[in-house]
This record gives C-alpha cells, sequence and structure tokens, in this order.
C-alpha cells in the first residue's frame, strides 16, 4: 500500500510538471513567426509524440524558451513513463496476487467449505476432489495456497487466504450456496465458538466436523452441528479390527475412501427422483434389479424425517423406496458411471 500511494504521487507530480512544461511550450511557440505550433492542441500532441518517443517530426519547437520547453518535455518524458510503467505494473502484480489470494471470491455452487488446512484437511481434500466435489478452502497461512494448487486442480479446489475467525470472508466462498461446511480449527474450544457463530448467520447450513474430545458430541449437535466424528474412535475402531478381522479392516478401509478405479470400492448413497425407475418399488426388488444389472450391494435405505433422516440398514424387503430417499449401496469405481446415468444425480447428499 505504501508503495502504490507514493506511485500515485510520483505520477500526480509528473502529469503536473508535465502539464506546465507543455503550457510554456505553448507560450513560446504560439507567436513565433517560423513555428508550427500555434494551439495548445499541437503542444499537448507534440509533448504526447514526444512522451512515447515516436518522434514524427510534425511539430517541433523554434525558439529558445520553446526549445528550452521541449528539452524538458524530452527528459521529463523519461520519468514520466517509468512512473506510468510502474504504476501499471504494480497495479497488475496487485491484480493477480488478490486473485491468487482468492480476495475476488468464487462462483462455485453445492461445494464443501474446509475451514483451517492441514495434513488432515488435505487427506479429506483428497477424498472429496476424487468423488468429483468442489471444494473452498480458507487458510491463513499464505504460504499453503501454492501448496494446495500444487495439488489440486483450481476447476475443482478455490483457495482463499484469510483469517480463519472473520466470518465476513464466507461470503467470498460463497457459503450461501455451499453444500456442507467443516470448520477444521486447532481445538474443539475454537471448533465450537466457531460453529456458534456461523449457524447465527446459516440456520440450513450442513455442518460437519471431527471432535478431539468425543465427550463433547452432545454439546456440538446442540450448537448446530449435524454430525460429528471423533479421529482416535474411529483410529481405535480401525486397529482393533486390524487386530482380530484383519480382512474385514482392509476392507473397511477401502469402503472409506472414494472409489476412483476399477479395483476400489465405496459405500455410496444415491437420491431417489421423482423420474427414477426404483419410486414406488419394493426394497426387495430394487435389491435384485440392483445386483443382477450393475453386479453392485444395496445396504440401507435413507427417508427423510422432517430436516433429518432416518437410516434404515438391511431394510426389510416389502419397504418401498419413496421419491426423496438415500439408496445406500457398496459398489466399484467402474460402476460410478452408470449409476449416476440410472440415477440421473450424482452421488452425496443433495
Amino acid at each position: 500500500m505504501p508503495s502504490k500511494r507514493r506511485n500515485m504521487q510520483l505520477a500526480a507530480t509528473a502529469m503536473a510538471f508535465y502539464l506546465v512544461a507543455v503550457t510554456m511550450l505553448y507560450m513560446a511557440e504560439s507567436d513565433a513567426d517560423s513555428g508550427n505550433i500555434h494551439s495548445i492542441s499541437d503542444a499537448v500532441w507534440y509533448s504526447i509524440v514526444t512522451l512515447t518517443t515516436v518522434g514524427y517530426g510534425d511539430f517541433y519547437p523554434v525558439t529558445l524558451p520553446g526549445r528550452i520547453a521541449g528539452l524538458l518535455l524530452v527528459l521529463g518524458s523519461l520519468g514520466v513513463l517509468s512512473v506510468l510503467i510502474g504504476t501499471l505494473t504494480d497495479n497488475f502484480i496487485t491484480m493477480r496476487e488478490s486473485r491468487h489470494m482468492g480476495y475476488g471470491g468464487t462462483k462455485f455452487s453445492n461445494h464443501i467449505i474446509v475451514v483451517g488446512w492441514d495434513r488432515f484437511a488435505e487427506k479429506v481434500t483428497a477424498q472429496l476432489v476424487t468423488a468429483h466435489n468442489r471444494v473452498c478452502v480458507i487458510t491463513e497461512h499464505k504460504e499453503n495456497v501454492d501448496l494446495i494448487y500444487e495439488q489440486f486442480p483450481r476447476d475443482w479446489v478455490f483457495v482463499l487466504y484469510a483469517e480463519l475467525h472473520n466470518q465476513d470472508v464466507l461470503d467470498k466462498v460463497n457459503i450461501s450456496e455451499a453444500k456442507v461446511l467443516f470448520p477444521n480449527l486447532k481445538d474443539d474450544a475454537r471448533n465450537l465458538v466457531y460453529v456458534i457463530n456461523v449457524r447465527k448467520k446459516h440456520p440450513h447450513l450442513q455442518i460437519v466436523m471431527t471432535l478431539d474430545n468425543y465427550d463433547l458430541q452432545e454439546t456440538f449437535e446442540n450448537a448446530g452441528v449435524n454430525y460429528t466424528i471423533s479421529k482416535n474412535d474411529v483410529s481405535s475402531k480401525m486397529l482393533a479390527s486390524y487386530i482380530f478381522e484383519p480382512d474385514v479392516a482392509r476392507f473397511n478401509e477401502d469402503l472409506l475412501a472414494s472409489a476412483s478405479g476399477r479395483e476400489d470400492f465405496d459405500v455410496q448413497q444415491y437420491r431417489v427422483l421423482p423420474d427414477c425407475s426404483y419410486a414406488g418399488m419394493p426394497y426387495s426388488q430394487v435389491f435384485e434389479d440392483l445386483k443382477r444389472r450393475f453386479n453392485v450391494v444395496p445396504i440401507g435405505l435413507s427417508k427423510p424425517a422432517g430436516e433429518t433422516r432416518v437410516l434404515h440398514k438391511l431394510p426389510d424387503d416389502d419397504m418401498l423406496v419413496e421419491v426423496g430417499d438415500y439408496i445406500l449401496l457398496i459398489t466399484s469405481g467402474l460402476k460410478v458411471a452408470e449409476l449416476e446415468c440410472l440415477f440421473k444425480i450424482k452421488e452425496g447428499v443433495f
């Protein structure tokens, strides 16, 4: 900012000097019998040609005072050009830096916002992008911006450099059209304060977060968090599973990741739209059809209940699949495109 102000002051001083020199040139040359600068427009034209170093030669001073003014214009043009070029360069650099830091905002919609960047957030973002979700990341460390863009394509990840607790910046990541907010601050206390403040302005936003202390789950749910998970709790369950049922643990680990290749497997959920062929069918028929046609295994049905949903694990055969339900199934990465074509929607909650 000081550099920009200094350049503006130099530009103003240079322009004032130029105007004085042009006026002196006009006054010295306008009455000269052999001169060709007879109007202020002629003097301005001469100054422009001199400033741009074009030098057509159609106008030139003939009197001594006029030549002195012309000399001042020639010498002054070097300073004016350097100031103008420096100012323009600074402005371009500032604009590019501002855009790179995310200050211009994004038009992402139906995306996930990650507040705070660390190794865990990096892994979460990688899974989200693999599952074709757009992600907006807010980081308070400037060096993270380049690191994130080196790992993820800009079409799928937008980065904003800002203070994490300044919730006014959430408008720049288009929070009004976001799907989920994932606060990833340093500890549970900071996350709790952040969630309470966000919930005041965005009562319907889905919020998902991890907890260091899982005993605070009820506190966070009362504060408006939709889903909570303890990293330590998940790790302990996976470790125990590896100890006494390692094959199951490996399978579960694969299911927790997003399916991206032929050999990858994933648990996905697809919403039943009004034009879906499964709407109104018993669960048993949906199960048989999906297994026969796509070799995927339905394992549950999630039904809306007000603003929440009720998950039915391995539903009864006669339970009807209705519009708005979500069908949960195990699939390989090979079948994802076919399933999206069948359900006419991408996986996930919409």
